[in-house]
């Protein structure tokens, strides 16, 4: 049985895919008013986590094996942008984080540490080149589809938003911008990569083969009057919708698949999405390893065992270096790619869990 949570909150296009086919494998859902969480083989829950009864599966503990939900508790310490930073740090300073994560600095308004992160990103503008030279974006922690975002080149401008925050309100990070990104012609346009990835219920990572660039509609320039152009900066599909120049010279949804990435890139680039997946790949692991001791199930006595669906965005520069952007706790997927991925999850994910035989996916364990 699953219990999808389906009448309290929306699954998404993942989780939704996911219901469809085990429904159409004789799964039946169980009424939560009236059964137990803990009698359930699945729990499904919405965006972050919605609708997960964890308090609940704490108290009703199945006699068998523990109902499988499919979200890892704390996995806002990746997922949300302050606290990826923090856990990326490695327990040193905004200088100590890996070579494939821009330098980061958390401001939390009404915080003494705030104090000191600004103080060393001051540092930081003045050793990159200062006003004109340095860039950085800065994004709200809790963030999503690029609300808020700003691109800011001049100390000032950073300060005097800095300042205008409320304390106690949310933080922001002020990351290095990648200055240098790999371009896509035609049009010398910005781009960003979606990979999904999976984390099962024994804490292996699995990526998915393929993913998805999102593709800006204008032409990529760091001049100071394009900071402010979002159409420029940000790929997020809700943003580029309202370009003019949206779907001009990909698909109607400025997306390219992987596959023709490939061409692309062993025509203008004489490389291909493999090396550059070599490289994703262990972002991810890394990634999902630095977390590992806040997010991990107890092992000795778990009312519950989790896996989750993570979306990783990255971007790749012009040396084809890969650099890791942010990561989604509840990653949609394109309608053409939902029921195969569906498939792939449930097998690697539920039927692995449950002691069933796993069919050939399109997931690759990443040791």
């Amino acid at each position: 049985p699953v219990e999808p949570k389906e009448n309290t909150v929306t699954l998404g296009s993942v989780y939704g895919a996911v219901v469809k086919l085990l429904k159409a494998r004789g799964w039946r859902r169980l009424k939560s008013s009236t059964q137990r969480p803990g009698s359930a083989d699945l729990i499904l829950g919405g965006p972050c986590g919605a609708g997960i009864p964890w308090k609940a599966l704490r108290v009703h503990r199945s006699a068998g094996t523990p109902p499988l939900t499919s979200f890892y508790r704390s996995f806002e310490q990746i997922c949300r942008k302050g606290l990826l930073a923090r856990t990326l740090r490695r327990n040193g300073g905004p200088e100590n984080t890996p070579n494939w994560f821009p330098t980061s600095y958390i401001v939390a308004p009404g915080r003494e540490e705030a104090d000191e992160e600004r103080a060393l990103l001051r540092a930081a503008h003045g050793q990159r080149g200062g006003d004109g030279v340095a860039v950085w974006i800065l994004k709200p922690s809790d963030g999503g589809k690029g609300a808020n975002i700003k691109v800011m080149d001049t100390l000032s401008q950073i300060e005097a938003h800095f300042d205008g925050l409320e304390d106690g309100s949310i933080a922001w990070v002020a990351s290095e911008y990648i200055k240098k990104p790999l371009l896509l012609q035609p049009g010398s346009r910005k781009f960003d990569v979606r990979i999904w990835a999976l984390l099962d219920a024994n804490y292996d990572v699995h990526v998915w083969n393929n993913g998805v660039l999102r593709t800006c509609s204008v032409p990529f320039t760091l001049d100071a009057a394009s900071l402010d152009d979002p159409f420029v900066h940000l790929s997020n599909h809700c943003i580029q919708t309202q370009s003019k120049t949206y779907g001009k010279h990909e698909s109607a949804t400025n997306e390219v698949w992987l596959k023709d990435f490939d061409a692309y890139l062993k025509q203008h680039h004489n490389s291909s999405v493999e090396a550059l997946a070599v490289q994703w790949r262990s972002i991810i692991k890394e990634t999902l390893d630095a977390a590992r001791e806040f997010m991990e199930v107890d092992k000795f006595e778990p009312p519950y065992n989790c896996f989750q669906v993570f979306g990783f965005d990255f971007m790749v520069d012009s040396a084809l270096k890969v650099w890791l952007v942010e990561v989604n706790s509840s990653p949609a997927i394109a309608e053409a790619l939902a029921d195969e991925f569906a498939k792939d999850v449930v097998s690697v994910a539920v039927d692995s869990y449950l002691g069933e035989e796993c069919g050939e996916t399109a997931f690759v364990r990443v040791e």
